[in-house]
């Protein structure tokens, strides 16, 4: 949801400077959106805790698409281009830590293995040692086998 929402605002932008430019009304009006549009970007991408200072090509790409509006004017901003490029680093930083998770869960043993092993039941792993007192006292076993509370 949070990049189609990204996606839906830069797109709307460019489309409104690239209208504005072309028909020559509103220059101003297009200067001023290629002021604030990195910080609106900066905040967006803030606001949906997508991680943007993590790497910094993504910043750079950020400074690279504001320079290139600032020289063409306007009429060529790139601001969605840019969100396509972040949304496929983030997917792939995320991808790559997802693995690095799957290969420590697979290398660590917190597996369960089976209690019994050709017919002979192994120790309990949740087993703390012998209990504080025995199971039968004169032959009689308690209730509730025989554990005191």
């Amino acid at each position: 949801m949070q990049w189609a929402v990204l996606f839906g605002i830069t797109g709307m932008i460019d489309v409104m400077q690239i209208i504005i430019s072309w028909t020559g009304i509103g220059i101003m009006v297009s200067e001023a959106m290629e002021a604030a549009m990195p910080f609106i970007l900066l905040g967006l991408l803030a606001l949906f805790r997508i991680p943007i200072f993590s790497n910094p090509a993504r910043l750079i790409s950020i400074l690279g698409v504001t320079i290139g509006d600032s020289i063409t004017g306007g009429i060529a901003p790139f601001w969605f281009l840019d969100v396509l490029y972040l949304y496929y680093s983030v997917k792939k930083e995320d991808s790559r830590i997802l693995a690095q998770q799957a290969e420590e869960d697979a290398s660590s043993d917190n597996v369960r293995h089976p209690l019994y092993k050709d017919g002979v039941r192994g120790p309990d792993a949740q087993a703390t040692g012998t209990p504080s007192q025995p199971a039968n006292r004169n032959g009689i076993r308690p209730p509730n086998g025989g554990l005191a509370r």
